[in-house]
């Protein structure tokens, strides 16, 4: 077993047998430890792969970590330790790819997981996401002129805009109110006669009511439709 066999299971992708290889390879030495804990890190990626727990440039680092120390601990085993694997182990036909007839060249593996490894941080660091055009939602109190309400149980009213003031009729009573403002989908009334003020709130479908003893807004109707 040569170099260039282990080289072939890391670009396959097959980093598993290639750990489980180079264990074998490094009995009796520091660089085993090394790889019980490569082997450690890898089930751990495995893992969380599996379970989709982690975001995929995450994953992808994390990958690319492990590769690059499989490799560093590749080029520090000894050519007569690969021999020595090589006469205790069954041959395993390596997969046929165009590069497998190349001689081995770490410099330009490393060149390889170099890219990898910038282009996973650009994409999830520096990669501008799509400028999302942000709209200024519309007031819905624009050009409203009529607006009925209830009180849960039936229609029981309504106010209609008509020569600048408000006419509020439920059956029982008329009134009159002026407009204050109009702001934030609210169109807030006023009735000094009686120093009570109403707010129209179309966002929240309300009509409340508060006077100048009781700031408290109190909930009067349920808005069913306005135009």
């Amino acid at each position: 077993m040569d170099r260039n066999y282990i080289v072939e299971l890391i670009k396959d992708s097959r980093l598993q047998e290639a750990i489980k290889a180079l264990e074998k390879a490094t009995q009796g030495s520091h660089l085993h430890n090394d790889l019980i804990s490569l082997s450690a890190r890898y089930a751990e990626y495995t893992r969380l792969n599996r379970n989709a727990t982690e975001d995929f440039q995450t994953l992808e680092m994390q990958r690319a970590k492990i590769t690059n120390s499989l490799l560093s601990i590749l080029d520090e085993v000894s050519s007569e330790d690969l021999e020595t694997l090589r006469h205790n182990t069954a041959p395993t036909t390596p997969s046929v790819s165009t590069l497998s007839t190349l001689p081995f060249n770490r410099n330009f593996l490393y060149g390889i997981i170099g890219v990898l490894v910038l282009g996973i941080i650009y994409f999830a660091f520096f990669r501008t996401a799509p400028e999302t055009v942000v709209t200024e939602q519309q007031d819905l109190t624009i050009n409203i002129h009529k607006i009925e309400y209830s009180d849960g149980n039936g229609d029981i009213g309504h106010f209609i805009y008509e020569d600048e003031v408000w006419h509020e009729n439920n059956g029982d009573n008329k009134m009159t109110f002026k407009e204050i403002n109009r702001e934030n989908n609210v169109i807030f009334l006023r009735d000094d006669s009686r120093n009570m003020n109403i707010e129209l709130d179309l966002g929240d479908s309300e009509i409340r009511m508060h006077t100048d003893k009781d700031s408290t807004s109190q909930l009067l109707y349920h808005i069913k439709h306005f135009e």
